[in-house]
């Protein structure tokens, strides 16, 4: 078969173009037929003529001519009759018996092209292309008009339809984005695109940069994608995170805003508050009194609400923190106690609490916050209970390893709440009665706050209601359990056969001491009257049974009170007669001296711990207990470690009081140390800076300048590898701890000082061979042995022997000198309260502290350590008073019986000798530097020390260089003045 019959054939559309005139010389039958063309159309018939656009041809003959093949590339075409028609095409250049000619096959592929275009009509996105090289449309998608409005024409027409439309605060951005993207050949873009109507839609645009044979971009195929939805949802999200922005700068500027108001108002309100006291006990007409103690009374609610709006601040700012110490659940309820029970009984309330006696007594956590909300719970408790009881009661939900979760519930019988009043609870500035009529105060911030500790402490907060019936408030919290003591112990064997009858006309009270009393192992039965009382005594005692021990309520209406159930129990024929023991919930002096007169006992302030029952019970049967017991548990000191390598390393310690520089100085040098002492911050600084240290030992509370700015001064010239700077403070909480670290300091070692512990981080920080071999320094003084220490009332001699690294010598002179240093302490604060100064107070209350634990007075470093915090939070003078009185009469009993204990040293005796003329000149001239405002004061002072505090007194000396180290050489004249004319 010859080869043009194989080409007419051909299922291949054919054509042959001459180049020169663009005429068709010839077309095989297939092309004839997709094209509709007829013999006599051969004669005229041009390619451009079967393409659809005039543009498409002219692009594919620009490509010829630079001699491109094209292969298989799909071509909008038409027929002779204007039937649109989309065909594969290819051609080749090539030259045919000596002409020039283009050769073209086609594929009829509009059956699959309609299929195409049928599923991108269905596609939730737009299709489109364009030309690489001039911009124009080249295909859309007919599902434009669809979803977007748009007629295929529209585009297909418009070379400037996606300029058009583009959002005008989008074009600027999305026309760099296409240009970088450009580089890419892929990529999405997100803007504002315009529909038909007029409308914006965000839009997805997905694109694909097509390149040709030659790397060079052809084509730029697309797909717009609604994306409004998720674009505004996007919005609103950064929109409402903008809001929470706004919303919690709003609230820390409103939170720093309530506590610097809250501080300035706490100011003027001690100063009403403690006048207001002071005013009260002077001589006033009754009217006079009734007006000022209404003023006190106003003003301790005022300054309660503003504690509560302080709390309130720092737990919206997030700057609460809880701490985690050990501490006795029972002094915490002691504390609730000591505070809500003259208010419980002034109405007529009785006040108990039901602990249950598997919850461990010694925990870990946060007993100030603790305290807060059961206090909170408590008062509301009693301000709304016009008759009945308060129960507080402690119940152990879960016990865990370590770890125990407690329910607090404080239940009254009260007004109760309605359900609706119940909602509004436990929310900020909320009341449950806000009308204006209302007969009781508001609960205000208090639940709100108690909801944030109790979140903090790993608890929840509720309250159980019924209208005129009473609530129960509740909180749960978390603790841990301190395994570091041993539990205590209520059961005794030797009680297993002794009988007890219990008389409370209150059917809880019973029920909580049946259970504390049969607890311990005694036989309890319970009576609701004195009456009843009565008759089970006489049926037992002729049963041959007869009770030991009576426990009997005060006050029981309508029947015989307490008092008058003793004096029948006098008159009854049994013997012997039991125990009497009477229970009140009234500590009123009136009722405590009827039941002395009337020969009771013991009588005990409802409500009773477990301890001070199991105490009572125990001395009411005479029983002897291991506590009265006096047992030496002094032992060997502990083997200092080995401490060679570091010996004679310079330290430089910084600390203010006399005391402290005594205890850690000889500590340190006994063990080889050159010891040099910095007596504030600043003159810490000024000599970490001039001379070389091994290590610096830093108290962080100095007049001048505190150990924190000390240090982050210090370290603005040195850091830590060059100058180790350790924290020794009396201040052990986590947040001290934080604020040392990030002032600087590589380490906190608490106070007292643990030798050990101290010689540890010596060896930790200084490093081996720093310092120089230093001879041992000799001592005068004879040695003493542990043995020749006394005891001491409330002072734990082996633990002061175990805080002076075991040597006797150091710890008696440690003991002298506190007698010295803090015989006068309560007089201080007491002034300090007195001026409202409580910077002063929160610094001699943290060194009573510091110095009380150094010498073993465990109780009395508590006491001034409850002191310091109130102190440090501002508390009213009557609650700092109401914890200072206590601690003066520890302090005043420790005191002497130090000095009892001890004997006076020779240089005592010969300091009591030494005539007062021997300091003239010292004297003399420290008046002259004082009253020239002489900075040589200071110098004279540290270098005649010893000869002016004889001269002066301890107190006054101590006073004098307070206020030179503060500059304030005009007060420490005028106290100079005042003794020298003495």
């Amino acid at each position: 078969m010859a080869l043009m019959d194989i080409l007419k054939h051909s299922p291949i559309a054919i054509r042959v173009m001459r180049v020169s005139d663009k005429l068709i010389i010839y077309a095989n039958e297939r092309y004839l037929e997709i094209f509709e063309v007829g013999e006599e159309d051969m004669q005229t018939l041009t390619p451009v003529m079967v393409y659809q656009r005039r543009e498409d041809f002219e692009a594919i003959s620009r490509r010829l001519a630079a001699q491109e093949s094209i292969v298989d590339e799909t071509l909008a075409m038409q027929t002779l009759k204007g039937r649109p028609i989309q065909v594969l095409g290819s051609f080749h250049h090539l030259m045919y018996e000596g002409e020039e000619v283009v050769v073209a096959w086609f594929y009829d592929v509009s059956a699959t092209h309609s299929r195409h275009a049928f599923l991108l009509s269905q596609s939730p996105s737009v299709i489109y292309s364009y030309s690489a090289t001039d911009f124009k449309p080249t295909f859309i998608s007919q599902n434009i008009q669809q979803l977007m409005g748009y007629l295929p024409e529209d585009y297909l027409h418009n070379k400037d339809f996606w300029a058009n439309n583009v959002h005008p605060d989008d074009f600027e951005t999305v026309s760099k984005e296409l240009d970088a993207l450009w580089h890419k050949r892929r990529g999405a873009l997100e803007y504002r695109f315009r529909l038909k109507n007029g409308e914006y839609i965000w839009v997805n645009d997905d694109i694909n940069i097509v390149d040709g044979a030659d790397g060079h971009p052809v084509e730029v195929i697309g797909a717009w994608s609604d994306i409004t939805n998720r674009k505004l949802a996007e919005i609103e999200a950064q929109e409402a995170k903008q809001r929470e922005i706004l919303a919690e700068e709003a609230t820390r500027m409103k939170s720093e805003f309530l506590a610097n108001m809250s501080h300035e108002i706490r100011t003027p309100m001690n100063a009403i508050i403690g006048m207001s006291h002071l005013a009260l006990k002077t001589d006033l007409s009754p009217r006079q009194y009734d007006y000022i103690s209404k003023i006190q009374q106003a003003g301790k609610h005022l300054l309660g609400i503003i504690n509560d709006i302080l709390d309130f601040s720092k737990i919206e700012a997030n700057k609460l923190t809880i701490e985690h110490v050990s501490f006795d659940i029972e002094e915490v309820m002691n504390n609730v106690a000591n505070l809500i029970g003259e208010k419980a009984a002034d109405k007529g309330l009785e006040l108990l609490f039901d602990v249950e006696p598997d919850i461990p007594h010694l925990l870990i956590g946060d007993p100030l916050r603790l305290s807060q909300i059961l206090i909170n719970y408590s008062n509301n408790a009693v301000k709304f209970t016009e008759r009945g009881e308060i129960l507080i009661a402690v119940k152990l939900l879960e016990k865990s390893g370590s770890e125990v979760m407690l329910k607090f519930e404080v239940i009254d019988s009260g007004i109760g709440l309605t359900a609706e009043q119940k909602g509004r609870l436990f929310q900020s500035f909320q009341q449950a009665d806000a009308s204006t009529t209302r007969k009781f105060g508001g609960t205000g911030l208090g639940l709100a706050i108690a909801k944030s500790l109790a979140n903090l402490m790993g608890g929840d907060v509720g309250v159980e209601s019924k209208y005129g019936q009473g609530s129960n408030f509740w909180f749960t919290a978390r603790f841990g359990i301190d395994t570091s003591k041993p539990s205590r112990i209520f059961r005794r064997q030797d009680f297993e056969k002794k009988r007890a009858l219990v008389i409370d006309d209150s059917e809880n009270a019973r029920k909580i001491m049946y259970e504390m009393l049969t607890a311990m192992s005694l036989d309890v039965v319970t009576a609701s009257s004195g009456e009843d009382g009565l008759d089970m005594l006489t049926l037992a005692f002729s049963e041959d049974r007869p009770f030991d021990l009576v426990l009997v309520d005060w006050h029981m209406p309508p029947g015989m009170n307490g008092i008058e159930f003793a004096k029948a129990l006098k008159q009854l024929p049994i013997s012997p007669q039991p125990h009497l023991i009477m229970i009140t919930a009234h500590s009123k002096e009136s009722v405590l001296d009827e039941a002395t007169r009337s020969g009771l006992e013991y009588v005990l302030v409802k409500p009773v711990s477990p301890s001070l029952l199991f105490e009572t019970v125990l001395r009411t049967f005479n029983v002897e207990t291991d506590t009265d017991k006096k047992i030496d548990q002094r032992g060997a000191p502990h083997a200092t470690p080995d401490l060679s390598t570091i010996a004679g390393s310079r330290i430089l310690l910084a600390e203010d009081n006399l005391f402290n520089q005594q205890v850690a100085s000889e500590i340190l040098q006994d063990e080889g140390f050159v010891i040099e002492i910095a007596n504030n911050g600043k003159e810490a600084l000024d000599m970490a800076l001039a001379r070389p240290y091994e290590l610096v030992l830093m108290d962080m509370q100095m007049p001048v300048m505190d150990g924190l700015e000390a240090t982050r001064e210090i370290r603005k010239h040195k850091d830590s590898g060059a100058l180790p700077i350790l924290a020794m403070t009396a201040n052990a909480s986590q947040a001290d701890r934080e604020l040392c670290v990030s002032a600087g300091m590589d380490e906190h070692i608490t106070k007292p000082i643990d030798p050990e512990k101290l010689f540890a981080a010596l060896l930790r920080w200084i490093k081996p061979g720093s310092g120089q071999t230093i001879p041992p320094a000799e001592n005068s003084e004879p040695v003493k042995t542990a043995a020749e220490i006394p005891d001491i009332d409330g002072i734990d001699t082996a633990l002061g022997l175990k805080r002076a690294a075991g040597k006797p010598a150091l710890y008696l002179k440690m003991l002298r000198s506190y007698v010295d240093d803090q015989g006068n302490a309560a007089d201080q604060m007491q002034s300090a309260i007195a001026a409202g100064d409580y910077p002063t107070l929160q610094r001699l209350a943290h060194t009573l502290k510091g110095t009380s634990g150094s010498i073993g007075a465990s109780a009395l470093q508590s006491a001034a350590g409850e002191i310091e915090h109130l102190a440090a939070n501002q508390a009213s003078p009557q609650d700092i008073g109401q914890k200072l009185a206590p601690l003066a009469l520890q302090l005043d009993t420790i005191t002497s019986a130090i000095a009892a204990a001890l004997p006076a040293t020779d240089q005592q005796a010969s300091d009591s000798k030494r005539s007062p003329v021997d300091a003239g000149p010292a004297v003399a001239k420290l008046l002259a530097l004082l009253a020239d405002d002489d900075t040589g004061a200071q110098t004279l002072l540290d270098e005649s020390a010893d000869l002016l505090r004889s001269h002066f007194g301890v107190q006054t000396f101590n006073e004098i260089a307070t206020a030179i180290a503060a500059f304030d050489f005009e007060q420490a004249l005028i106290l100079a003045k005042q003794k020298a004319s003495s």
